[in-house]
């Protein structure tokens, strides 16, 4: 080996050991010490209590916006309105995280490895949330490339309401943020752990997960399910591997509030919008590239520990 290949082979084997490095701290499957440990009916009650109280309502509108499209409701939003909207909002976010703590106690689980508290290691919550923008960005565009196909229907609106002063405005900004934060608690990572303690397999907790959240937002249109398909199942996938919520919580905070605040803008400034918009994607592409290259090592960090771990012949 001349010294020129020997350099190559020492910057090779030091890449493969970062990228293990890199695996070693996101890869941390979410895994219960006692599976099992409440009962399946304990399990569904909790789902259905907590689904019907929050996203049932929205669910029967979503199909029903998916199928006869409507323009968003007449008036504005006042800022009284909006903020008693925060309140169920804010008491479901501390409810998922007492429910989540719950379990874990249950399952004798410490509370950081479900989510359920904050996760050691900011190397793996920032691999998480860049891969997490990622699947955000793939949604959009699985649904883009499905519009370019003559015949099928374009994607639906999001039914938004004009706020009625700047004081409205800010909260429908706000609301819209935990809207989107409070979802990752209550749809995916509660019926992930709720299912699992309950020693459900995990196909069934993935398509109940997937269904749980793709079901109110068929307010897009029948176009854009298969992404909402993909996306659902993307980010239960990336939770049940990393068994970190947070990144995925701020990854939604971050999506809602591009497209609240651009909504918001447009009513009084539609070139500021624009640029706004136009500044807030590149941001939010450059995550997902930096995903992209991640999720690409991780793979390539995944075949080298295989190999690593491959038993040699004698």
């Amino acid at each position: 080996m001349t010294p020129t290949q020997a350099r190559r082979h020492r910057a090779h084997l030091a890449r493969r050991r970062r990228s293990i490095r890199v695996l070693r701290a996101l890869w941390r499957p979410l895994r219960l010490t006692t599976p099992g440990a409440i009962p399946h009916s304990t399990a569904w009650a909790l789902l259905g209590g907590l689904y019907s109280t929050t996203w049932l309502t929205a669910t029967i509108a979503a199909l029903i916006l998916a199928f006869y499209p409507q323009p968003g409701p007449a008036g504005t939003q006042d800022a009284w309105t909006l903020f008693n909207s925060l309140i169920p909002a804010l008491a479901l976010t501390f409810a998922g995280l007492a429910i989540l703590q719950l379990l874990a106690k249950t399952t004798d689980t410490p509370p950081s490895t479900i989510g359920a508290g904050m996760p050691a290691g900011w190397r793996g919550s920032v691999a998480t949330f860049l891969l997490a923008t990622l699947i955000f960005q793939m949604r959009g565009v699985i649904t883009n490339a499905l519009e370019t196909i003559p015949g099928l229907p374009d994607q639906n609106s999001f039914p938004w309401t004009p706020p009625s002063s700047p004081d409205a405005a800010a909260l429908l900004v706000y609301d819209s943020m935990l809207s989107g934060a409070v979802e990752e608690i209550i749809v995916l990572a509660v019926p992930v752990v709720a299912l699992r303690a309950a020693g459900h397999r995990w196909p069934t907790i993935l398509i109940t997960a997937v269904l749980l959240r793709t079901a109110f937002h068929v307010y897009y249109g029948v176009i854009a399910i298969p992404g909402h398909l993909v996306w659902a199942l993307a980010l239960a996938l990336l939770y049940i591997a990393t068994g970190r919520i947070w990144p995925l919580f701020l990854a939604h905070v971050m999506n809602n509030g591009i497209a609240s605040l651009y909504y918001v803008i447009h009513q009084k400034h539609p070139n500021a919008a624009t640029t706004f918009l136009g500044a807030a994607q590149a941001v939010a592409i450059l995550c997902a590239i930096a995903g992209l290259l991640l999720a690409i090592l991780l793979c390539s960090a995944l075949r080298a520990a295989r190999r690593q771990t491959r038993p040699t012949p004698a």
